[in-house]
């Protein structure tokens, strides 16, 4: 059954396309691979899909700023700044089919979109 639902955002983490490191726990192994298998999924799906991976996620207010594209630096990030980054992506044409790292940075949340969608 469909319900006709074409967009969507998945969260995923930073770097899960590595193997987990040496010596992390079995749950920490068990989680990024299911992460990158989940990623994998969506990809192949025919859903109009944005995959965001964030860096460790702070508890801490959120800053407004970020900073958003592929193979960056592993900056933490607050939570609310990526549920506004999910926001600010899913009425975005120009998100579909991208994936993303999402750090901590200095751009406002709608330009670091902009120009990580351009």
């Amino acid at each position: 059954m469909s319900l006709g639902i074409r967009r969507y955002v998945q969260v995923s983490a930073i770097g899960v396309d590595e193997p987990a490191a040496p010596g992390s726990s079995e749950a920490w192994q068990a989680y990024v691979s299911a992460k990158r298998v989940s990623d994998r999924a969506v990809r192949d799906s025919e859903l109009d899909w944005t995959i965001l991976r964030p860096a460790r996620l702070l508890d801490e207010p959120a800053a407004g700023v970020v900073q958003i594209g592929v193979d960056l630096p592993a900056e933490p990030v607050t939570r609310g700044d990526v549920a506004a980054v999910i926001a600010a992506v899913l009425d975005q044409p120009a998100t579909v089919t991208r994936q993303w790292d999402v750090v901590g940075g200095v751009l406002p949340i709608a330009e670091a979109v902009a120009r990580a969608a351009s």
